[in-house]
């Protein structure tokens, strides 16, 4: 009787460790992608050639306006673009191996030969 108790605990911590390792390794498949951006950061843009950075994870392909880069082993990405006058639209990407997509979109102004004032 006592080996057949025993043998339902360890029937049980196993059935819980299992139970617990799949839900680890399958968190990736629930969560899908992250894609942080981190330039450029402001809307209003003084220069014509600007430079999108950011990070991504868990992602297979990462798109900046529809085009494909590249990341680095460690998932941070830049790419040049060059602006046209006045309001555009930034759309970065990224898509994980499930098809899910997370997407974040900045509004830019190029704002050529704008002045800053100051108080003195």
């Amino acid at each position: 009787m006592y080996y057949t108790h025993l043998k339902i605990v360890i029937g049980i911590v196993l059935a819980c460790a299992f139970v617990v390792y799949v839900g680890y390794q399958g968190r990736f498949f629930l969560v899908g992608p992250t894609l942080t951006l981190r330039e450029p950061s402001v809307p209003l843009q003084e220069s014509r050639a600007i430079t999108v950075r950011g990070t991504v994870a868990h992602a297979v392909l990462i798109t900046v306006n529809g085009y494909p880069i590249d990341t680095d082993l460690d998932g941070n990405f830049a790419y040049s673009l060059v602006l046209p006058d006045g309001y555009s639209i930034l759309t970065v990407s990224a898509r994980d191996r499930y098809g899910r997509e997370r997407t974040e979109t900045r509004s830019l102004f190029l704002a050529l030969g704008s002045a800053t004032t100051t108080n003195q």
